[in-house]
This record gives structure tokens, C-alpha cells and sequence, in this order.
């Protein structure tokens, strides 16, 4: 994958937590790799 690939599962994120009403906050941690070790949107907000 590509820089642009990982920021465009970040962005993913990002619009699904905005989906759920969240602050639009998505993330991506890659190992030395190029692996995806986890992916995640924000859910401060969620119950």
C-alpha cells in the first residue's frame, strides 16, 4: 500500500464516525511492514 492508501482507510474511519454523530476523527497504525496492525474512528461520544 501506498501513503495515500493508509490515509484513505484513516478517512474512512473518519466519515463513519462522523456517521455516528462523532467528531470526524479517523486513524491508522501501520507496522514497519506496510501491514494495518488496527484502524479506528472516534467514539467519544458513544454509549
Amino acid at each position: 500500500m501506498t501513503f495515500t492508501s493508509y490515509m484513505d482507510l484513516a478517512l474512512d474511519e473518519a466519515r463513519a464516525a462522523a456517521g455516528r454523530g462523532e467528531v470526524p476523527v479517523g486513524a491508522v497504525l501501520v507496522g514497519p511492514d506496510g501491514t494495518v496492525l488496527a484502524r479506528a474512528g472516534n467514539r467519544t461520544r458513544e454509549r
